[in-house]
């Protein structure tokens, strides 16, 4: 999304992946034009405990979080 938008595309039906996780940290799913997580977009990560999905998000891909061992509530 973010290197979309550099040349001048404006995105507004985004899916986040694990890679965008990694590079931009998780407050982009903070982004009101993020609409879904990819499959295992959060796979592996031991440093979440609490996770809140904004309301703009409408779809969770298979095991978004598989083996989030540290993670207890989501919201």
């Amino acid at each position: 999304m973010k290197q979309i938008e550099e040349i001048g595309i404006q995105c507004n039906n985004i899916v986040i992946r694990r890679e965008d996780v990694e590079k931009y940290g998780i407050e982009i799913m903070n982004d009101s034009r993020v609409h879904r997580i990819h499959d295992n977009c959060f796979r592996d990560n031991k440093t979440i405990t609490e996770l809140t999905i904004p309301s703009h998000i409408i779809k969770l891909g298979m095991f978004s979080f598989s083996n989030c061992i540290n993670l207890k509530k989501v919201y």
